[in-house]
């Protein structure tokens, strides 16, 4: 009975360790790369031009403490709609959001 307990401690410990190492590829990566690294994939595209984009709200912290936190959410969701809907159609790849801050990365990529 411990011995099964303690292989069960041990397996979730294993399923933990590997949500924690997919939580930060899909933080710090962008969604199709870390996808293609969970599947195994050896990522070594070539990038021959990129642009990066970095969207931050000019005095959003003093703006935000002027509404609630509902209109914080739906002025935050209004912005980041728009920046979507931009990169969908001009086939930017949105890379994270953090805050107020928007990320997104356009470029030629070729496998190498």
């Amino acid at each position: 009975m411990l011995t099964m307990m303690e292989a069960e401690r041990g397996i979730a410990k294993g399923r933990t360790e590997r949500e924690k190492e997919r939580a930060i590829l899909f933080g710090a990566l962008p969604k199709e790369i870390a996808d293609r690294m969970v599947r195994g994939e050896e990522v070594s595209d070539h990038i021959d031009a990129a642009s990066v984009v970095f969207v931050d709200i000019v005095g959003f912290t003093t703006l935000s403490s002027t509404l609630t936190s509902q209109q914080v959410t739906t002025l935050l969701d209004t912005v980041f709609a728009l920046c979507d809907e931009a990169c969908a159609r001009n086939g930017v790849m949105k890379v994270k959001t953090i805050g107020d801050s928007y990320m997104c990365f356009s470029h030629d990529t070729h496998a190498a």
